[in-house]
Formats: C-alpha cells, sequence, structure tokens
C-alpha cells in the first residue's frame, strides 16, 4: 500500500472514529427539558424561535442568562420563584442555546442584542426590569442607553464590556471559529470541551467558589444542553470574540437605577475591575457576594434574591 493510500486510509479513520464519537455523544445526552417554573412560551423572532417561560404578575422583569459552552436558563432557575412573587418573570434562553433554535448562523453582539430589544418590544410589550448575567449585561447596558424606554432597571451580575471581553476577532479568532463550527471536526473539539470531565472542572474551578454546589444533576444538566444538535455554533462565537462588544461610553449615559452584583472570588471577571463600572458611573448600587466566584445568584441565591427583590422594587439600599 503506498503511502498517499495509507494516508488516505487514515484520514478516513480518524474521521470516522470522530464521527462516532459524536452520535454516541449525542445519543447519551438524551432529550432536552426545562427546568425553570413557569408557562412555556415561544417568540418566532426572524432570527429564530426563542423558548422562554413566564410566571407571576406585577412589573416585568427579564432574566438573560450569561454565555458559554453549557448556557441557559437554568442558570437563572433560582430567581424565577422567589421574583415571581411580586412580578411577572420571564426567563428565556438566548438563540443557539437551551430549548431555543440553533441554526448554524454567525452569532454577533449585534445580533443578541438585537433580539433582546425584540424580546422586549414583541414579547413583553411593556417596559421591563432586568436582571442579567456575565456577557448579556454588555447588550443590556447598550440596549439601555440606546432605547432607554424599554429599559427600567438594570441589576447586572459580573458585567463586562468596560475593561474585560472588549476584544475583536481577528485572523486567528475567525480561523479558530471556523474550525469550532465544522461538521465533523468542530463537533468533536466542542464535545470534548462540553464533556463531563470538562464541565465539572470549569464548574468546579471557575464558576463555584464552593465545589459541592456542582453536583451530578447540574453536571447532568448542563451535558445535556451542550450535545443538541447545533449546540457548537453559538460558543464558537463566544469563544472568539465575535459576542464581544465595548460599552464603556454607553455606561455612562444610563440614566436607569443600576445595581451591580458581584462574586469576590470570581477569578474569569476578578472583582478588581468592578472599579472601572463604579468610576464611570459613581450612583451605581454595588453588592459584594463574598462567597462565590461567577455565578452568585445560584451560589448565593438567598442572598441575590433578597437584593434583587429590594432594588427591583425601589429600594435604594447601601
Amino acid at each position: 500500500m503506498g503511502k498517499l493510500t495509507r494516508g488516505l486510509a487514515l484520514g478516513l479513520g480518524i474521521a470516522g472514529g470522530m464521527t462516532a464519537f459524536n452520535v454516541v455523544q449525542e445519543l447519551n445526552a438524551g432529550p432536552l427539558m426545562s427546568e425553570v417554573p413557569g408557562k412555556t412560551g415561544y417568540w418566532h423572532a426572524s432570527q429564530g424561535m426563542i423558548f422562554y417561560k413566564t410566571v407571576g404578575s406585577g412589573e416585568p422583569v427579564v432574566l438573560a442568562h450569561g454565555f458559554n459552552a453549557a448556557a441557559s436558563s437554568y442558570e437563572m432557575r433560582r430567581q424565577v420563584a422567589p421574583l415571581a412573587e411580586r412580578f411577572q418573570v420571564y426567563a428565556f434562553d438566548w438563540l443557539g442555546y437551551g430549548l431555543s433554535e440553533r441554526p448554524g448562523v454567525l452569532y454577533t453582539a449585534e445580533l443578541y442584542a438585537d433580539l433582546l430589544n425584540g424580546f422586549l418590544k414583541e414579547v413583553v410589550g411593556r417596559p421591563a426590569h432586568i436582571v442579567a448575567s456575565s456577557q448579556a449585561t454588555a447588550y443590556v447596558i447598550q440596549n439601555a442607553a440606546n432605547t432607554p424606554e424599554l429599559y427600567r432597571r438594570l441589576l447586572l451580575i459580573t458585567p463586562t464590556g468596560i475593561q474585560s471581553l472588549i476584544g475583536e476577532p481577528n485572523g486567528l479568532t475567525r480561523a479558530a471559529r471556523g474550525t469550532i463550527a465544522s461538521p465533523v471536526l468542530g463537533t468533536f473539539l466542542f464535545n470534548l470541551l462540553a464533556s463531563k470531565p470538562s464541565l465539572r472542572s470549569f464548574l468546579e474551578k471557575q464558576a463555584y467558589y464552593n465545589p459541592s454546589y456542582v453536583t451530578d444533576e447540574m453536571i447532568e444538566a448542563y451535558f445535556v444542553t451542550s450535545h443538541q444538535p447545533g449546540a457548537r455554533y453559538a460558543p464558537a462565537s463566544f469563544l472568539t470574540n465575535y459576542l464581544t462588544l465595548p460599552i464603556a461610553q454607553a455606561w455612562t449615559r444610563l440614566q436607569q437605577p443600576t445595581c451591580i452584583a458581584w462574586g469576590e472570588q470570581s477569578k474569569i471577571n476578578p472583582i478588581t475591575e468592578a472599579t472601572a463600572f463604579l468610576t464611570l458611573k459613581r450612583d451605581t448600587r454595588f453588592e459584594v457576594f463574598h462567597r462565590s466566584r461567577l455565578l452568585p445568584h445560584d451560589e448565593e441565591a438567598d442572598h441575590f434574591n433578597a437584593l434583587a427583590l429590594d432594588f427591583l422594587s425601589g429600594g435604594v439600599g447601601r
């Protein structure tokens, strides 16, 4: 057998192995279910179908989860019921995540910012309070500055866009995104990134300060949502700077009452970066969660929910 033939056979074997691995991963994931309470709704946006849950009555509060390889409104599951005692709560999955559609399009910051405004106009139908996490905060800040009539109070969890996550795609990241979005190799690489050991390592070392919060049930929830058809497309953009958005100027123009919640133990987005936000907008309410990292609303849910109820109801706090 010649070298070319052997090389071709090896390449086909590797591709076949990756394809088989990808199929097994999707089969092992099983069906995706929402663990967020409330009535199910579907919004048919121009970019694709958006899944959401709604519960409660009163002024609307929209919960916008953050972005990662396995993101969904599951992140906000512990906020829904407490807030619904006083508000009408909407918790949605961003396009490309959770139970929303996952088309193979180029996901960008502009796409998500437009989706958020569209959701407020067409689904909520009136000005809303917003609770947003990490990367989603940048879209809230920009939109609230540009279309203030849609936004009331803003509760932002470890926000980005002034010092962190402000870079733009370059040649290297564009190539990386293309690789991750590719059907066989990209799916294989993404499945490795979203494997159960990888998810556990990220959650225990980066997302949570107390690793005991990371249960087998949580790992399973993250695994299932990250192994649905098309799951790699949106994270491919997140990992390669397509979703970053500089918001320093928009931040200074905000007129809405604003509160920042920050996990003191955060590594990825350290609390030192809060200084830039507080310096540029000195009337911002600031709450530190001493035993949390990226997800203080989950890791210290009682503390966070009390803050949210007070702030969104008009409290100025400390």
